[in-house]
């Protein structure tokens, strides 16, 4: 009786521990947030932040191809430690890219101020943008709640 009840003790706390901010099984990583490359909007936009969508460790890209590439939003901890949370690896192709959480909402808030005042893009495009973006804005600000 007491190994079941401590067996219950330790699936429940493990349980608890997958609930924790980022993806759906990723398990336990606090005080990150992992996002899409295109969740920063497109590579037109996005790349002013985190770079090229090719893998980092490429000269350049393929249009055909969109490589799986993850931001990794963090606070309480410097890039140094959320970069051994999340290596890149190229042998897996695993690329990440670091992003503070502070520098992720300037460049939302830039960006979606910028979207708002630009006229010269269709206006179906820039709403998409705009909700794209905003609700990548949502996502973080959530995640900051949750700490």
């Amino acid at each position: 009786m007491k190994c079941a009840a401590i067996l219950l003790a330790v699936l429940l706390f493990t349980a608890f521990l997958g609930a924790a901010p980022g993806r759906a099984g990723e398990g336990p990583r606090p005080h990150t947030l992992l996002l899409d490359y295109d969740d920063f909007g497109p590579q037109v936009i996005a790349h002013e932040l985190i770079g090229m969508q090719w893998f980092q460790w490429d000269a350049h890209g393929d249009e055909s191809r969109k490589e799986k590439i993850v931001v990794v939003v963090y606070s309480g901890q410097g890039k140094e430690a959320v970069s051994k949370q999340f290596p890149v690896n190229r042998a897996t192709k695993q690329d990440y890219r670091y992003v503070s959480q502070k520098a992720a909402l300037d460049f939302l808030d830039k960006q979606i101020t910028a979207l708002k005042g630009d006229r010269d893009i269709d206006g179906e495009v820039r709403a998409g943008l705009l909700k794209s973006l905003g609700g990548t804005r949502k996502k973080i600000e959530e995640f900051s709640k949750q700490k």
